[in-house]
Protein backbone atom coordinates (compact mmCIF):
# COMPACT_ATOMS: atom_id res chain seq x y z
CA UNK A 1 0.00 0.00 0.00
CA UNK A 2 1.26 3.52 -1.17
CA UNK A 3 -0.37 6.84 0.58
CA UNK A 4 -0.10 9.76 -1.62
CA UNK A 5 -0.13 13.34 -0.47
CA UNK A 6 1.13 16.53 -2.33
CA UNK A 7 2.08 19.75 -0.04
CA UNK A 8 2.81 23.09 -0.74
CA UNK A 9 3.96 25.09 2.02
CA UNK A 10 2.23 23.25 4.41
CA UNK A 11 4.64 23.23 7.31
CA UNK A 12 1.76 25.14 9.64
CA UNK A 13 -0.71 21.62 9.47
CA UNK A 14 1.48 18.83 7.41
CA UNK A 15 3.97 18.07 11.04
CA UNK A 16 0.29 16.61 12.55
CA UNK A 17 -0.71 14.75 9.38
CA UNK A 18 2.86 13.20 9.63
CA UNK A 19 2.51 11.89 13.51
CA UNK A 20 -0.72 10.87 12.66
CA UNK A 21 1.15 8.17 10.31
CA UNK A 22 4.11 8.22 13.04
CA UNK A 23 0.84 6.36 15.24
CA UNK A 24 -0.86 3.62 13.21
CA UNK A 25 -1.91 0.95 14.93
CA UNK A 26 -2.61 -2.74 13.81
CA UNK A 27 0.06 -2.58 10.89
CA UNK A 28 1.96 -5.56 10.09
CA UNK A 29 2.15 -5.09 6.75
CA UNK A 30 4.69 -3.19 4.30
CA UNK A 31 3.20 0.56 3.36
CA UNK A 32 5.20 3.32 2.48
CA UNK A 33 4.40 7.16 2.41
CA UNK A 34 5.19 9.08 -0.33
CA UNK A 35 4.94 13.01 -0.44
CA UNK A 36 5.67 15.80 -3.22
CA UNK A 37 6.68 18.56 -2.01
CA UNK A 38 4.90 21.47 -4.69
CA UNK A 39 7.52 24.37 -4.80
CA UNK A 40 6.79 25.30 -1.23
CA UNK A 41 8.74 28.07 0.11
CA UNK A 42 8.64 27.72 3.52
CA UNK A 43 10.14 25.31 6.06
CA UNK A 44 7.97 21.86 4.59
CA UNK A 45 11.47 20.36 3.51
CA UNK A 46 12.28 20.98 6.96
CA UNK A 47 9.79 19.45 8.66
CA UNK A 48 9.53 16.47 6.17
CA UNK A 49 13.32 15.84 7.15
CA UNK A 50 12.82 14.96 10.88
CA UNK A 51 10.14 12.18 10.14
CA UNK A 52 12.68 10.51 8.07
CA UNK A 53 13.69 8.21 10.17
CA UNK A 54 9.86 7.44 11.90
CA UNK A 55 8.12 6.75 8.61
CA UNK A 56 8.60 4.42 5.07
CA UNK A 57 9.24 8.18 4.05
CA UNK A 58 9.34 8.92 0.29
CA UNK A 59 10.18 13.00 -0.56
CA UNK A 60 10.27 13.95 -4.10
CA UNK A 61 10.22 17.81 -5.30
CA UNK A 62 7.45 18.91 -8.17
CA UNK A 63 8.70 22.41 -9.23
CA UNK A 64 5.43 23.37 -11.43
CA UNK A 65 2.67 24.55 -9.33
CA UNK A 66 -0.63 22.40 -9.05
CA UNK A 67 -1.72 19.39 -6.77
CA UNK A 68 -2.09 17.31 -9.88
CA UNK A 69 1.09 18.25 -11.11
CA UNK A 70 2.52 16.76 -8.02
CA UNK A 71 0.49 13.49 -7.83
CA UNK A 72 1.55 12.93 -11.60
CA UNK A 73 4.83 13.59 -10.80
CA UNK A 74 4.54 10.90 -7.91
CA UNK A 75 3.04 8.39 -9.61
CA UNK A 76 5.36 8.20 -12.13
CA UNK A 77 8.24 7.24 -9.40
CA UNK A 78 6.62 4.54 -8.21
CA UNK A 79 8.50 1.25 -8.19
CA UNK A 80 5.45 -1.41 -7.43
CA UNK A 81 2.34 -0.45 -9.66
CA UNK A 82 0.96 -3.73 -8.40
CA UNK A 83 -0.41 -2.20 -4.57
CA UNK A 84 -3.04 -0.56 -4.11
CA UNK A 85 -3.01 3.65 -3.42
CA UNK A 86 -4.48 5.87 -1.23
CA UNK A 87 -4.93 9.59 -1.48
CA UNK A 88 -4.84 12.36 1.12
CA UNK A 89 -4.13 15.82 1.58
CA UNK A 90 -1.48 17.32 3.71
CA UNK A 91 -3.54 18.98 6.34
CA UNK A 92 -6.01 15.50 6.40
CA UNK A 93 -4.73 13.84 10.13
CA UNK A 94 -5.27 9.69 10.02
CA UNK A 95 -6.90 8.28 12.82
CA UNK A 96 -5.24 5.61 14.75
CA UNK A 97 -6.57 2.73 12.45
CA UNK A 98 -6.55 4.45 9.47
CA UNK A 99 -4.11 2.30 7.43
CA UNK A 100 -5.33 -0.69 8.94
CA UNK A 101 -8.83 0.11 7.96
CA UNK A 102 -7.78 0.72 4.44
CA UNK A 103 -6.01 -2.59 4.29
CA UNK A 104 -9.13 -4.49 5.32
CA UNK A 105 -11.60 -2.37 3.06
CA UNK A 106 -9.02 -3.00 0.32
CA UNK A 107 -8.32 -6.37 0.30
CA UNK A 108 -11.41 -8.34 -0.53
CA UNK A 109 -13.17 -5.79 -3.03
CA UNK A 110 -11.92 -6.90 -6.23
CA UNK A 111 -15.23 -5.78 -7.70
CA UNK A 112 -14.87 -2.33 -7.24
CA UNK A 113 -11.94 0.35 -8.69
CA UNK A 114 -12.42 3.18 -7.22
CA UNK A 115 -13.12 4.07 -2.98
CA UNK A 116 -13.99 7.09 -0.72
CA UNK A 117 -13.28 7.18 3.14
CA UNK A 118 -14.65 9.35 5.74
CA UNK A 119 -13.90 13.07 5.89
CA UNK A 120 -14.86 15.05 9.29
CA UNK A 121 -13.59 18.76 9.40
CA UNK A 122 -11.34 19.55 12.38
CA UNK A 123 -12.15 23.27 12.88
CA UNK A 124 -8.91 24.64 14.91
CA UNK A 125 -11.10 28.50 15.22
CA UNK A 126 -13.51 28.35 18.03
CA UNK A 127 -16.16 30.80 16.95
CA UNK A 128 -17.78 28.99 13.72
CA UNK A 129 -20.51 31.19 13.28
CA UNK A 130 -19.99 32.63 9.84
CA UNK A 131 -18.84 28.64 8.50
CA UNK A 132 -22.38 27.67 10.52
CA UNK A 133 -24.27 29.97 7.92
CA UNK A 134 -23.01 27.41 4.98
CA UNK A 135 -23.16 24.05 6.66
CA UNK A 136 -25.47 23.07 3.80
CA UNK A 137 -22.27 23.09 1.61
CA UNK A 138 -19.57 21.69 3.74
CA UNK A 139 -19.02 18.97 1.60
CA UNK A 140 -17.76 21.65 -1.31
CA UNK A 141 -16.12 23.92 1.22
CA UNK A 142 -14.50 21.29 3.49
CA UNK A 143 -14.28 17.75 1.45
CA UNK A 144 -16.93 16.83 4.44
CA UNK A 145 -17.59 13.19 3.51
CA UNK A 146 -19.74 11.01 5.64
CA UNK A 147 -21.96 8.67 5.02
CA UNK A 148 -23.15 4.09 5.63
CA UNK A 149 -20.96 1.42 3.94
CA UNK A 150 -22.05 0.91 0.62
CA UNK A 151 -21.73 1.71 -3.50
CA UNK A 152 -21.64 5.31 -4.30
CA UNK A 153 -21.43 7.07 -7.51
CA UNK A 154 -17.95 8.49 -8.18
CA UNK A 155 -18.60 12.09 -7.33
CA UNK A 156 -19.25 11.03 -3.57
CA UNK A 157 -15.00 10.47 -3.50
CA UNK A 158 -13.29 13.01 -1.98
CA UNK A 159 -9.67 13.87 -2.30
CA UNK A 160 -8.36 13.96 1.55
CA UNK A 161 -9.54 10.45 1.72
CA UNK A 162 -9.48 8.10 -1.74
CA UNK A 163 -8.43 5.08 -2.68
CA UNK A 164 -7.23 3.24 -5.90
CA UNK A 165 -6.97 0.20 -7.02
CA UNK A 166 -3.78 -0.55 -8.96
CA UNK A 167 -5.03 -1.39 -11.80
CA UNK A 168 -6.62 1.47 -12.50
CA UNK A 169 -3.63 3.15 -12.32
CA UNK A 170 -1.46 0.61 -14.06
CA UNK A 171 -4.57 1.39 -17.05
CA UNK A 172 -2.62 4.78 -17.52
CA UNK A 173 -4.84 6.67 -15.75
CA UNK A 174 -3.63 10.14 -14.23
CA UNK A 175 -5.13 13.08 -12.78
CA UNK A 176 -5.51 16.22 -15.04
CA UNK A 177 -3.31 18.77 -14.27
CA UNK A 178 -5.61 21.54 -15.91
CA UNK A 179 -7.56 21.60 -12.95
CA UNK A 180 -7.31 21.76 -8.76
CA UNK A 181 -5.10 23.71 -6.65
CA UNK A 182 -2.77 25.64 -7.93
CA UNK A 183 -0.30 27.80 -5.75
CA UNK A 184 -0.12 30.48 -9.07
CA UNK A 185 -4.44 30.39 -9.63
CA UNK A 186 -6.17 31.47 -6.61
CA UNK A 187 -9.17 31.33 -8.23
CA UNK A 188 -8.38 27.94 -10.01
CA UNK A 189 -11.28 24.83 -11.12
CA UNK A 190 -12.06 23.12 -8.15
CA UNK A 191 -12.88 19.31 -8.03
CA UNK A 192 -9.82 17.51 -9.49
CA UNK A 193 -10.07 14.03 -7.74
CA UNK A 194 -14.41 14.15 -8.87
CA UNK A 195 -13.33 14.61 -12.46
CA UNK A 196 -10.56 11.75 -12.40
CA UNK A 197 -13.09 9.41 -10.75
CA UNK A 198 -15.81 10.16 -12.76
CA UNK A 199 -13.69 9.67 -15.75
CA UNK A 200 -12.22 6.52 -14.44
CA UNK A 201 -15.59 5.44 -14.09
CA UNK A 202 -16.82 6.52 -17.26
CA UNK A 203 -14.08 4.85 -19.22
CA UNK A 204 -13.17 2.03 -17.45
CA UNK A 205 -16.34 0.90 -15.91
CA UNK A 206 -14.96 1.04 -13.00
CA UNK A 207 -17.72 0.35 -9.71
CA UNK A 208 -16.95 2.44 -6.37
CA UNK A 209 -17.30 1.89 -2.87
CA UNK A 210 -17.21 4.12 0.33
CA UNK A 211 -15.84 2.36 2.96
CA UNK A 212 -16.92 4.39 7.02
CA UNK A 213 -14.16 2.77 8.99
CA UNK A 214 -10.41 4.72 7.68
CA UNK A 215 -11.00 8.60 9.12
CA UNK A 216 -8.88 11.54 8.83
CA UNK A 217 -9.88 14.46 10.04
CA UNK A 218 -9.87 18.07 7.84
CA UNK A 219 -8.07 20.77 9.32
CA UNK A 220 -9.45 23.75 8.76
CA UNK A 221 -7.16 26.92 9.85
CA UNK A 222 -8.97 30.14 11.05
CA UNK A 223 -8.48 32.10 7.66
CA UNK A 224 -10.75 28.89 6.00
CA UNK A 225 -13.87 30.26 8.27
CA UNK A 226 -14.57 33.23 6.88
CA UNK A 227 -17.16 34.29 4.12
CA UNK A 228 -14.31 35.42 1.72
CA UNK A 229 -12.85 31.93 2.10
CA UNK A 230 -16.09 30.31 2.21
CA UNK A 231 -17.59 32.31 -1.69
CA UNK A 232 -14.17 31.96 -3.41
CA UNK A 233 -14.91 28.13 -2.93
CA UNK A 234 -18.29 28.41 -3.98
CA UNK A 235 -16.56 29.78 -6.90
CA UNK A 236 -14.13 27.72 -7.71
CA UNK A 237 -16.67 25.11 -7.19
CA UNK A 238 -18.88 26.25 -9.80
CA UNK A 239 -15.49 26.91 -12.22
CA UNK A 240 -14.79 23.44 -11.71
CA UNK A 241 -18.32 21.83 -12.72
CA UNK A 242 -17.70 24.27 -16.44
CA UNK A 243 -14.55 22.15 -17.35
CA UNK A 244 -15.22 20.29 -20.32
CA UNK A 245 -14.88 16.55 -19.18
CA UNK A 246 -16.86 17.85 -15.51
CA UNK A 247 -20.02 19.70 -15.89
CA UNK A 248 -21.24 16.98 -19.79
CA UNK A 249 -19.90 13.74 -17.87
CA UNK A 250 -21.59 14.31 -14.82
CA UNK A 251 -24.98 14.84 -16.41
CA UNK A 252 -25.36 18.56 -15.08
CA UNK A 253 -26.06 20.43 -17.62
CA UNK A 254 -29.93 20.51 -18.26
CA UNK A 255 -30.03 21.10 -14.37
CA UNK A 256 -27.17 24.04 -14.91
CA UNK A 257 -29.10 25.67 -17.59
CA UNK A 258 -32.06 25.75 -15.09
CA UNK A 259 -30.24 26.84 -12.14
CA UNK A 260 -28.91 29.74 -14.13
CA UNK A 261 -31.91 31.11 -14.79
CA UNK A 262 -33.42 30.73 -11.11
CA UNK A 263 -30.14 32.30 -10.02
CA UNK A 264 -30.43 35.50 -12.12
CA UNK A 265 -34.85 35.49 -11.75
CA UNK A 266 -35.71 33.23 -9.02
CA UNK A 267 -34.13 34.37 -5.85
CA UNK A 268 -35.73 37.80 -5.04
CA UNK A 269 -36.76 35.93 -1.52
CA UNK A 270 -33.48 34.77 -0.71
CA UNK A 271 -31.41 38.23 -1.02
CA UNK A 272 -28.63 38.68 1.06
CA UNK A 273 -28.82 35.15 2.55
CA UNK A 274 -25.92 32.87 2.47
CA UNK A 275 -28.02 30.41 0.48
CA UNK A 276 -28.04 33.34 -2.64
CA UNK A 277 -24.13 34.48 -2.19
CA UNK A 278 -23.26 31.02 -1.99
CA UNK A 279 -25.58 31.12 -5.85
CA UNK A 280 -24.23 34.03 -7.07
CA UNK A 281 -20.28 32.99 -6.19
CA UNK A 282 -20.76 29.74 -7.58
CA UNK A 283 -22.82 30.75 -10.45
CA UNK A 284 -20.30 33.33 -11.92
CA UNK A 285 -17.26 30.32 -11.33
CA UNK A 286 -19.36 28.15 -13.56
CA UNK A 287 -19.45 31.42 -16.50
CA UNK A 288 -15.75 32.05 -15.94
CA UNK A 289 -15.14 28.07 -16.30
CA UNK A 290 -17.31 28.09 -19.21
CA UNK A 291 -16.04 31.16 -20.87
CA UNK A 292 -12.14 29.09 -20.03
CA UNK A 293 -13.38 26.65 -22.21
CA UNK A 294 -14.79 28.52 -25.07
CA UNK A 295 -11.34 30.91 -25.58
CA UNK A 296 -9.38 27.38 -25.67
CA UNK A 297 -12.23 26.10 -28.27
CA UNK A 298 -12.65 23.25 -25.81
CA UNK A 299 -16.63 23.49 -25.43
CA UNK A 300 -19.13 21.41 -27.35
CA UNK A 301 -22.35 22.86 -28.90
CA UNK A 302 -24.02 22.58 -25.76
CA UNK A 303 -21.55 24.09 -23.99
CA UNK A 304 -22.04 27.34 -26.51
CA UNK A 305 -25.53 27.17 -26.46
CA UNK A 306 -25.45 27.31 -22.47
CA UNK A 307 -22.99 30.52 -22.82
CA UNK A 308 -25.66 32.31 -25.19
CA UNK A 309 -28.31 31.60 -22.39
CA UNK A 310 -25.68 33.18 -19.58
CA UNK A 311 -25.54 36.16 -21.99
CA UNK A 312 -29.51 36.63 -21.60
CA UNK A 313 -28.96 36.38 -18.09
CA UNK A 314 -26.88 38.85 -18.01
CA UNK A 315 -23.84 37.28 -15.26
CA UNK A 316 -20.40 37.86 -15.35
CA UNK A 317 -18.19 36.17 -14.04
CA UNK A 318 -15.34 37.13 -11.14
CA UNK A 319 -12.40 39.41 -12.43
CA UNK A 320 -8.99 37.89 -11.46
CA UNK A 321 -7.46 40.89 -9.84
Amino acid sequence: MVVILATHNGAGWIERVLAGYECQQGVDFRWALLVIDNASTDATPAVLERFRSKLPLVVITEPRPGKNAALNRGLATIDNPNCDYIFTDDDAVPDSRFLASWRKALAPSKAYGLFGGTVLPCFEEVDVTVPQRYAKWYAEIYACNQRGEGEIPPGAIFGPNMGVAGHILRAGFRFNEAIGPKSSDPFYAMGSETEFCVRVAREAKARCWFTAAPSVKHIVRPTQTTEEFILARAFRHGRGCATKEGALASGLLEVLKRRLLLARFGTAGLLGSAEARWNEAWHRGFLAGLRDNLAEGLAPSALIDLASLSDQCGAEPVTKS
